[in-house]
């Protein structure tokens, strides 16, 4: 909150795996924060920590100076952001508002709902980020902003609760363009580290060693550091491994398109698009292992303090 900048009013949608710690985020910085979520067990959780509850999407997007975005797919994005002055937030928003689209998104969907928002003097950014649910409850996320710079600088005291990192790559759809390029090296390297874990095992090398040793050196990457963080992930989000498998092969399915119309190859990410499955069930199974081995061996701990 260092920028000089006015603290804005916020409007969050969406409290899902990453949303949720993003809007706890905002609450714990003090900002006045309303919010929306067809859970309502997740909109109660966001009220016991301090935001308060929208009636609907329209109610919130009349009060709130920032509106944040943070859903699945292009059709509930469509289905938020709404139309001018009849449905979703831009039924009453307020000239001036700023809209951040944190979901990864066609860019042109984002350029579309640009031009729509743009008929009641709202700014649109898309403003996508990466990291995990822990970054995100930690703070830690970076995000990649398209859009009007001005309208950045309006929103960035709120952004700043929940990013480490904000950079701003251009006009509206860049932010995306970079987060679908991004996921593409997330999803090879997915595959890479769940391929190097499975012939170090069938080699006699456990993961409990072979981690270790690919994030010291030079296998280090993102992906090796969070491997069963990832897996754990699967616990709580919705279809489990298979859920986050979908996710990311949507983005990847995106940056395919975006590839192809550019006249660019990329054969890793399209041979890495039908192999997630197998590289989320593989990381889940690793995560679920590792922690029945720390049962154990806390249980057979306190077993051999009983003894003593």
């Amino acid at each position: 909150m260092s920028s000089g900048v006015a603290s804005p009013t916020v409007g969050f949608v969406g409290l899902g795996t990453m949303g949720r710690g993003m809007a706890r985020r905002l609450v714990a910085a003090g900002l006045a924060v309303e919010v929306y979520d067809v859970n309502q067990a997740a909109v109660d959780e966001l009220v016991s920590a301090g935001a308060t509850a929208a009636e609907s999407l329209e109610s919130l997007g009349g009060t709130r100076q920032v509106l944040m975005i943070a859903v699945v797919n292009d059709e509930q994005v469509r289905n938020v952001v709404g139309v001018p002055h009849k449905s979703g937030l831009l039924a009453h928003a307020a000239p001036g508002t700023v809209v951040l689209i944190h979901s990864t998104i066609h860019p042109d969907v984002c350029r579309e709902l640009a031009e729509l928002a743009r008929l009641m003097d709202v700014t649109v950014l898309d403003a996508p980020m990466t990291g995990n649910p822990g970054a995100a409850a930690a703070g830690r996320l970076s995000v990649m902003v398209g859009g009007d710079a001005a309208a950045l600088e309006r929103a960035r005291p709120a952004l700043a609760a929940y990013a480490a990192q904000i950079t701003h790559l251009g006009p509206v759809g860049a932010g995306q363009a970079a987060k679908i390029a991004n996921n593409v090296a997330i999803a090879i390297t997915l595959r890479a580290v769940r391929e190097a874990l499975a012939l170090a095992e069938a080699l006699g090398i456990s993961s409990d060693a072979m981690l270790p040793l690919l994030a010291s050196g030079g296998a280090d990457s993102w992906v090796a550091r969070n491997w069963r963080t990832i897996g754990e992930t699967a616990d709580g989000y919705p279809g489990g491994a298979q859920g986050l498998s979908d996710l990311t092969h949507k983005d990847v399915a995106l940056a395919l398109e975006l590839a192809h119309r550019a006249g660019v190859a990329i054969p890793a990410g399209a041979l890495t698009s039908q192999l997630l499955a197998d590289a989320y069930t593989a990381a889940h199974a690793d995560a679920l292992a590792a922690r029945a081995a720390r049962s154990i061996s806390s249980t057979g701990h306190e077993h051999v303090q009983e003894e003593e």
